[in-house]
């Protein structure tokens, strides 16, 4: 936004032939004091701009924070050691008065320090700087569009002229103030000094982009109050893309597409050739932006085709006109110009998983991908160093084709300019039965760079000439790698419950070039210290400490001696946890297991259940996890029976690491993902959960028939939002996908 604006003031500030420019003619009376060699000093008159002096203007000396006042006749004086500052710097000072915009002014140490020894001045090392103070000017800014009504949410930008970038210490690229317009006029009252002049930019609001342009106002400000009215210019109307241009050789039947910025609702052209003549009769249809021209096949020898007008939904006019494409229409029995062949795909060669690739039809795109499975929920990549593309595409309609060369370019080429198509030494054949051309192409996809390849079909005629230009190609067949960095292993976690710090690796499968790498945890307090991110790895440094809970002083049931606590605030005990409890002198009162976690109705009071009695009198004793309690991430299967899941019978441990407030993810038998928040555990593989209602949808009916789940809250998580170095952005994290890209805990 701001380099935009920049570029209108540029010109604004280049016409300007005018400043105003106000004269001092006050007497000045001459200025005696003392002067020392080990010291320089800086003097000087303020004055407001009619030459007045100002005095008990505060002048704040910005290299020390030392502040000073002007005298009943506006004279300053400050000295500095000549120890104090190297010689090649530059002391900047703030002048400040009510009433009037602060001034920032500066003096070179050198400015000072060197000249002649017959410079009087430099020999006592003395400057005068005086400085002119102005007031504030009342700008008043109002944004209207072309037909003088208010637009609001326009961002305005308020740069400066030279002689106001100069008195504040900015540069005219900076902008001093900034409004967002309202239905009615915005006031600006204490930024700007009213000296001459600046310039106002303002952008179009939000979703307003494709409407209006970024506009533009200069306004004088030396009068003290000005009024600043801009108005949005709308978007100009051209045409962005013509399927015809100068030199270039079109099929006579051809239809012509222009592609114009915006949609339009008006269209005027002249087309004509040399044979015949006389102009050519034609069809328009106009679908949004986009205008075909059928000239009904007549197109023959040296074409011109004249767009005189256009006319845009907003009242818009084309920004030049009439523009004019001159091109070339050839008999088909000798054929040049023709539009190249888009080839189409074969997915059946790919077998049946469609999780490995994706075709999107309307863009030629095939996209390669990671196929997914539901075992623990973990990524298994589908490998791809060399595979086949089995392209087919209908022979071209004309007479004289007598080849077919196949060319690739890569996307990391197009964008550096140096591409070059090349040739794929491969012989297309013409199948019988489904009459059309076929390829098998080997190609190379390098995973790691998440390369995209443009792949062109171009026609040869019998004088083995190239009748098509692939980068003519308005919507070429394009194969993508659209695989995501993803982690592949992570090493260094200490798996249990003690206090250290850990430093761990994570590797993914690609190198990354940035992002973020989060770690979360309901069981530990985690501090990141360190992050250090190089090629496929990042190397975290992590201080981590388990959550202790304290025993709220609720009677009787935390002091009757039963095996179960009460909770007031969220405590993440989990099943079959191992737990001490300590007493205020840190010694254990009792050692146990966590058997049932449930959350009541009121939401706040959660209670735990515990292998055996726990003792009267624990209020106020803190809850330990055992230190060698290791990390848990819990999964498993389950079916639902009575209004509740049951973990399978085989597998009971799949509660281990589950408690209130967790979310579970499970894949049902159709493949659908959903999520579900626990209110209840226990050791036997019970499971309550909020969303009872969702049970009897459930394809999980009997413990013949079961879904998979897994635990959204490890121990500890490990989310990674990073990018590689094409671009493609992790997977999403497993509150909106199947899979997180994270290796859990």
């Amino acid at each position: 936004m701001k380099n935009t604006a920049v570029k209108w003031l540029l010109a604004f500030f280049f016409v300007q032939a005018t400043l105003l420019i106000h004269s001092c003619t006050r007497k000045e009376e001459k200025i005696f004091f003392q002067v020392s060699s080990s010291t320089v000093t800086v003097y000087g008159y303020v004055k407001d701009f009619e030459g007045n002096p100002v005095p008990d203007a505060e002048i704040t000396i910005l290299p020390t924070g030392d502040t000073i006042k002007s005298d009943k006749d506006g004279i300053y004086r400050f000295s500095l050691g000549l120890g104090d500052l190297p010689q090649d710097a530059v002391i900047y000072f703030k002048v400040s008065k009510t009433g009037f915009v602060p001034a920032l002014s500066s003096v070179s140490f050198a400015e000072i320090l060197e000249g002649t020894n017959n410079d009087v001045a430099v020999q006592k090392r003395v400057k005068r700087q005086d400085v002119i103070l102005y007031p504030p000017a009342q700008l008043t800014i109002e944004v209207v569009d072309q037909n003088n009504k208010p637009v609001s949410g326009s961002k305005v930008l308020v740069f400066p002229s030279p002689s106001i970038a100069n008195y504040l210490g900015v540069s005219q690229a900076e902008y001093i103030a900034s409004m967002t317009s309202q239905s009615s006029p915005v006031s600006i009252t204490d930024k700007v000094p009213a000296i001459d002049f600046v310039g106002l930019v303002a952008f179009p609001p939000e979703g307003k982009e494709d409407v209006y342009s970024v506009s533009f106002a200069g306004v004088d400000v030396s009068k003290g109050k000005a009024n600043g009215k801009i108005v949005l210019k709308l978007q100009p109307l051209e045409i962005i893309y013509s399927s015809v241009d100068t030199g270039q050789f079109i099929s006579p039947n051809s239809n012509i597409t222009l592609v114009f910025s915006k949609e339009v609702t008006g269209f005027q052209g002249f087309l004509t050739c040399s044979t015949p003549s006389t102009p050519i009769e034609f069809e328009a249809e106009i679908n949004g932006a986009v205008v075909s021209i059928d000239p009904f096949g007549v197109l023959l020898g040296n074409c011109r085709l004249e767009v005189r007008g256009a006319f845009g939904k907003d009242g818009e006019t084309l920004s030049s006109s009439p523009v004019i494409y001159y091109f070339l229409a050839y008999d088909p029995n000798a054929p040049r110009g023709l539009a190249c062949p888009i080839p189409e795909v074969n997915l059946a060669s790919y077998g049946s998983n469609s999780t490995e690739y994706a075709f999107d039809s309307p863009n030629n795109l095939l996209i390669f991908q990671s196929s997914i499975t539901f075992n623990r929920f973990n990524l298994t990549p589908f490998p791809l160093d060399l595979f086949p593309l089995n392209l087919s595409w209908s022979p071209t309609v004309i007479a004289g084709i007598k080849d077919y060369k196949i060319k690739v370019i890569s996307e990391s080429n197009k964008q550096k300019g140096v591409g070059v198509w090349q040739d794929i030494s491969v012989t297309p054949q013409l199948n019988l039965n489904t009459k059309k051309w076929e390829v098998s192409i080997p190609i190379s996809i390098n995973l790691e760079n998440g390369e995209k390849l443009y792949i062109a079909v171009i026609p040869v005629n019998i004088n083995d000439e190239e009748i098509c230009n692939p980068e003519n190609i308005n919507n070429p067949f394009t194969v993508a790698d659209n695989i995501g960095p993803e982690i592949i292993g992570v090493s260094g976690f200490t798996n249990n419950y003690s206090t250290r710090q850990d430093t761990v690796t994570i590797t993914f499968q690609e190198n990354i070039t940035g992002g973020t790498i989060e770690i979360t945890s309901r069981t530990f307090k985690v501090e990141k210290l360190h992050e250090t991110i190089s090629g496929s790895t990042a190397q975290l440094s992590l201080y981590i400490e388990p959550i202790t809970f304290m025993i709220p002083n609720i009677t009787p049931e935390n002091s009757d001696g039963d095996n179960k606590l009460v909770f007031d605030y969220p405590v993440t005990l989990w099943v079959n946890e191992q737990v001490n409890i300590l007493n205020s002198s840190g010694a254990p009162v009792f050692s146990g297991q966590v058997t049932g976690v449930q959350k009541f109705s009121d939401g706040n009071t959660i209670v735990v259940w515990f292998d055996s009695g726990i003792g009267s009198s624990v209020t106020n004793f803190a809850v330990y996890p055992a230190s060698a309690t290791l990390l848990q991430s819990p999964s498993g299967n389950f079916y639902v029976s009575g209004g509740q899941i049951k973990v399978s019978t085989t597998a009971v441990t799949a509660v281990t690491g589950l408690t209130v407030g967790d979310e579970i993810q499970y894949l049902d038998i159709n493949g659908s993902t959903y999520t579900l928040t626990i209110k209840r555990v226990d050791k036997t593989g019970t499971i309550e959960v909020k969303e009872e209602e969702k049970l009897p949808t459930l394809k999980c009916n009997s413990s013949s028939v079961q879904c998979q789940f897994r635990s959204l809250n490890p121990d500890i998580k490990i989310k990674a939002d990073v990018y590689d170095t094409s671009g493609n952005r992790a997977r999403p994290w497993a509150d909106e996908s199947n899979h997180d890209g994270s290796i859990k805990w």
